[in-house]
């Protein structure tokens, strides 16, 4: 007679995590071995993996190179820290207040900063793959050279914001507030920027191959250089007609999309017409042709 053996349960990434609470007597002795340990090596480095700070007080605390892997940090009050190459990979900083923090180099991969206020905050180098960022306010952040690869940053604010040469491939901006940004060679192949307000935002040399510009805002945006290639642009303001607007590299399908405009516009110009007769042939192929009642 043989015997059903238990299967052992195998453990999901979604499940939680269990985090113990640090009280602040805890936390202070930490913080202070910590500062011992970052001065001449006589201390310990801060262990908070795990560890349960919510609404914790870390203003202008000292947390550089610290482990805060999977740490809760819902609520806490940092501003000002230093948490420069800190670990906080799945970390939750869930509505954390983060001003003016120092995250150069932090490695915050899988972190949830959903509605964290990280205004004027510098994260340069830091790596941000697939962090959730959504509703955050990152107005003047500095993330130069941060690695933001498949992050969430739908309803972000980024006004002002320095992203140049940053990897945004695959991210959601989707509605995200970019008026002002600089995003000189920024990389967002691919990146969903539907609905983004991108009005005078620089993005010149910007790789935008295969994103959705849907309804994006797009007015007095810098564009020069900029590859567009497979970018859907239906619905967008437009592409700005200033010398910003120029020199960006599109493909066929704007082409036609963009002949396809033209040929709606009634030109008081006796040439007009014979051209027209020449445009509409390629016009009539585009995607919108049927949509502008193109005839």
């Amino acid at each position: 007679m043989t015997q059903n053996k238990k299967k052992k349960k195998k453990k999901l990434p979604c499940d939680k995590v269990n985090h113990e609470r640090m009280n602040a007597e805890k936390l202070a002795e930490t913080l202070a071995l910590h500062a011992l340990w970052l001065e001449n090596g006589s201390g310990a480095r801060a262990n908070l993996r795990s560890a349960d700070l919510t609404g914790a007080n870390l203003v202008g605390a000292n947390l550089r190179s610290a482990d805060l892997t999977d740490a809760s940090l819902r609520g806490a009050y940092m501003t000002g820290a230093n948490l420069r190459s800190a670990d906080l990979r799945g970390a939750d900083l869930t509505g954390a207040d983060l001003v003016g923090a120092n995250l150069t180099n932090a490695n915050l991969a899988s972190a949830n900063l959903t509605n964290a206020d990280l205004r004027d905050a510098n994260l340069t180098n830091a790596n941000l793959t697939n962090a959730d960022l959504r509703g955050a306010n990152l107005t003047n952040a500095d993330l130069r050279g941060a690695n933001l690869a498949g992050a969430n940053l739908k309803g972000a604010d980024l006004t002002g914001a320095d992203l140049i040469d940053d990897d945004l491939t695959g991210a959601s901006l989707r509605g995200t507030r970019l008026r002002g940004a600089h995003m000189t060679g920024t990389g967002l192949r691919g990146a969903d920027l539907a609905n983004a307000d991108l009005r005078s935002a620089n993005l010149s040399g910007a790789d935008l191959t295969n994103a959705n510009l849907r309804s994006a805002d797009l007015r007095d945006a810098n564009l020069k250089g900029a590859d567009l290639t497979g970018a859907n642009l239906d619905y967008s303001s437009g592409i700005p007609l200033w010398c910003g607007g120029s020199g960006f590299m599109a493909d066929d399908k704007f082409l036609r999309q963009c002949l396809a405009h033209l040929c709606t516009i009634k030109f008081n110009s006796p040439s007009w017409a014979k051209l027209r007769k020449v445009l509409l042939p390629k016009a009539l192929k585009s995607h919108r042709a049927s949509y502008l009642d193109l005839r």
